[in-house]
This record gives C-alpha cells, sequence and structure tokens, in this order.
C-alpha cells in the first residue's frame, strides 16, 4: 500500500490523517491573511538627474496568515504539519483562499473543466509579442534581424520588436512579462481577468514552481484587433517567467497553489483561559 503524503497546508479544502496522509481532518480556515509582492530595485540618479534603474534580486511572494481562536482539535493538524517541516528546511504548498478560482465565473468554471486546455503558444514567429525577450531556436525561413535579433542564429536571445514572417521557432525566455495562451475556444468573454493568478506545469522542467499574477489579458475584440485569434489571450502578468518556457506548457488557473517554507524556524502559541489556541504563521515563497 502506498500512502501520499499532504503537502498542503490543511484548511477547509485540504484534510490530513493521523499516519500525514492526504485525508482525514480538514484544517481550519483564515481568520485574515496578508499577501505581500517584494521585488527589490536598485536606483541610481546621474549627475543630469537621468534615473537608472535595475532589478537586483528575484522576485518573492510573502504570506502573513492569522488564525481564528481555535480548539485543540482543530489546532493540532496545523501544528503538527508545521513541526514536520523542521522550520524552514522542507517546503510545502498553499492554496490562497481570494484565488481558488478566476473573477470571471465563465473562465472559472471553463478552466474547472479543460485543466490541461489552456497552453502557452510561444514558437511560431508570427506570434512574437513587441517588448518580450526570445531565444531563436529554429531559424525556418524567419529573418529575425528584422524584428531585432542582433545576428540570424541559433541560440540569439533578444527583444521582440513585432511578428515576424516565416516558420522560424523561438522559445520564451525568463524575465518575459507577457505570454500567448491558446485552447480558449470560440465563446466571448471568456477571459481570465487582471489580479487572477496562476502557476505553470512544464513536464520538460517540473522545477518551475512559481506563481504569477496577472495584470492585463488582450483578445482579438479588445484592444488588438488582429492578434491575438479568437481562441487565444495576450497574457501580461507579474514578475517575469522564473524560467523560459516552451510551447504546449500548461497554464493552471483553477486552484493554483504556492510552494512556501516558514519564515522563521521558531514557531510558537498562546493558550488561553477558555482553553483555546491562538496561532500565525509567517510564509515564503521557495523555488525549488
Amino acid at each position: 500500500m502506498t500512502i501520499t503524503y499532504q503537502n498542503r497546508l490543511p484548511d477547509p479544502s485540504t484534510a490530513i490523517g493521523n499516519a500525514g496522509q492526504v485525508g482525514g481532518t480538514a484544517g481550519p480556515g483564515f481568520a485574515s491573511m496578508q499577501l505581500t509582492s517584494s521585488s527589490p530595485v536598485m536606483q541610481t540618479r546621474t549627475n543630469s538627474g537621468r534615473l537608472v534603474s535595475r532589478s537586483v534580486v528575484g522576485h518573492k511572494w510573502s504570506v502573513a496568515i492569522k488564525y481564528n481562536p481555535m480548539t485543540r482539535e482543530e489546532f493540532e493538524p496545523i501544528q503538527n504539519f508545521l513541526l514536520n517541516t523542521r522550520g524552514g528546511l522542507k517546503a510545502f504548498f498553499i492554496s490562497l483562499p481570494q484565488n481558488n478560482v478566476p473573477q470571471n465565473a465563465a473562465f472559472a468554471t471553463y478552466a474547472a473543466s479543460n485543466l490541461t486546455a489552456l497552453r502557452t503558444n510561444t514558437e511560431a514567429a508570427g506570434n512574437l509579442i513587441p517588448g518580450n525577450a526570445y531565444k531563436i531556436n529554429t531559424l525556418g525561413t524567419t529573418n529575425f534581424v528584422s524584428v531585432g535579433a542582433e545576428t540570424n542564429t541559433i541560440g540569439t536571445v533578444f527583444t521582440a520588436t513585432g511578428p515576424a514572417a516565416g516558420s522560424g521557432i523561438v522559445i520564451a525566455t525568463a524575465g518575459t512579462t507577457s505570454i500567448m495562451v491558446d485552447g480558449f475556444g470560440s465563446t466571448i468573454g471568456r477571459d481570465p481577468r487582471p489580479g487572477d493568478m496562476f502557476t505553470i506545469s512544464d513536464t520538460n522542467d517540473t522545477s518551475h514552481l512559481k506563481m504569477y499574477k496577472v495584470t492585463q489579458v488582450e483578445t482579438n475584440t479588445v484592444y488588438n484587433s488582429t492578434r491575438p485569434a479568437e481562441t487565444e489571450r495576450i497574457i501580461h502578468f507579474m514578475p517575469g517567467l522564473q524560467k523560459q518556457t516552451l510551447n504546449n506548457v500548461v497554464l493552471n488557473f483553477h486552484n493554483p497553489l504556492m510552494r512556501v517554507v516558514l519564515a522563521s524556524d521558531v514557531q510558537q502559541y498562546d493558550l488561553n483561559t477558555n482553553n483555546l489556541y491562538s496561532f500565525s504563521l509567517k510564509l515564503e515563497e521557495a523555488q525549488s
């Protein structure tokens, strides 16, 4: 018999058993949750006043969770799950209650029933998005110099000035902040909205576990009438891609999970005169 150990913080939709297995006792909900986005930037001003900015450290989400006073029965699944992580040694996953499902009801229903339909569509030269960075994978009949590449050579990384003609193939590189996504079908209005969050399921790189937040969405009827196609969307997000991303990689908008570790190796709780436990914790996003 194989036991699948629970690697998600117990909550009302996530249960854990006495053996640590999936299933058993559900955890309590959060009284409040604080989500912090940290993207450090170094700024320098020249003598003429010109501002030079550059990113110096990778992006990180931080989560602060507070619980309502809990009985021992409610508290123990949480406490023992966290003790088993040995402070910040072992990473685990959490579900953000406000981002379990997308805001648009029609899109939320579609995403839940088509978990592998929404895929990146970044390979074709004709899908290059101005301002995005790409790496030339296959030249085909495309002259990438005409759209921003310094040389027309496989492996060249460049910032696109627009879509290109021909049959060339590219890879979306780390740092890219928008991407073409297909698999939406022809239903109008079935779109993600700014504020939705997603993760990426990449069978070529299972360590790509970063959480991303949508900031803008383009369709062929909103803002851009020629690109994308009817079944595609251009999704802008932050932070930029943590890793290069190939074509047909799945985007998870339905119950995306954030990989985290405890921000402190010290955990404590308070027990009041009514035998109720007061507890809070701080977490930091962690990549493998």
